[in-house]
């Protein structure tokens, strides 16, 4: 079962899809790490190439996937316009020269990286598998609860969309103008940040009522034994990680220049 195509609820039947949640945040969690320990173009692009193809082997839905680039896209755009207001060749800094051409950042490649994730984790699965990679499991039940939530939080925006276009508040870019329609957008997103933390308040009471965190730990019925899949992707995590240390430990000692192509 999946909410509008972003949350899957139910392992799927796909390679991916599978795996089981530990092995899933720990390919997250290197790629995530090497992504962020490197400036390096060659390795930034071939994160972005594997990234791509595993998101392509999901199938998913590519209009949604649009919409979240899009936003993960402009929200780094900004950052970057930031960045070169505040000190415009942080660029030349790092890499030793300028070209104007185009820009490549890590910033750039996260949302590829992350995106694969959303289309193959569940809820449960990503809980279990921060709770057996070490993260204690109260803290990874907040993890397993915000991504439940996102569908409910999802659902209360559109009812309230349309119950506000009923009234005769237009929201179509082309019926009326960005402004009025901004102006829409927050209309709804106060209320809807004010009952979601009403329904905190409400979920933790819930778990509080069924005797969530009274022992130190709790098993996962959605772990299952390592397949031979699961011990693959987590040899390629393995390798990943020694990698990502022993790039870290020569740029620590070599201090090279980070490499870029202009």
């Amino acid at each position: 079962m999946n909410s509008n195509g972003l949350v899957r609820f139910s392992p799927g039947e796909l390679p991916l899809q599978r795996l089981c949640g530990q092995v899933k945040v720990l390919l997250f969690i290197v790629f995530t790490v090497l992504i962020i320990a490197t400036f390096d173009f060659r390795i930034l692009l071939a994160v972005t190439v594997i990234s791509a193809a595993a998101l392509v082997s999901l199938k998913p839905n590519w209009k949604l996937v649009g919409a979240l680039m899009a936003v993960a896209l402009g929200l780094n755009y900004v950052n970057l316009v930031l960045f070169y207001l505040f000190n415009p060749q942080i660029g030349s800094e790092f890499v030793g020269t300028s070209t104007e051409l185009f820009r490549f950042s890590a910033r750039l490649v996260m949302p590829a990286e992350t995106l694969w994730l959303i289309f193959v984790v569940t809820p449960t699965q990503l809980a279990a598998g921060f709770n057996r990679i070490g993260m204690p499991y109260k803290v990874a039940m907040i993890f397993s609860i915000a991504l439940r939530y996102l569908p409910n939080i999802m659902q209360d925006y559109r009812n309230s969309s349309a119950s506000i276009q009923a009234r005769g508040l237009e929201l179509d870019l082309k019926k009326t103008t960005l402004g009025a329609k901004l102006k829409g957008i927050i209309s709804i997103v106060g209320p809807l940040v004010l009952n979601t933390f009403d329904n905190v308040g409400t979920i933790a009471d819930a778990l509080d009522l069924r005797g969530f965190g009274k022992y130190k730990t709790r098993t996962w019925y959605v772990e299952p034994p390592y397949g031979k899949m699961d011990k693959a992707a987590f040899a390629v995590a393995a390798a990943t990680a020694l990698f990502t240390v022993c790039y870290i430990m020569y740029r620590l000692v070599a201090q090279p220049m980070m490499w870029y192509p202009f």
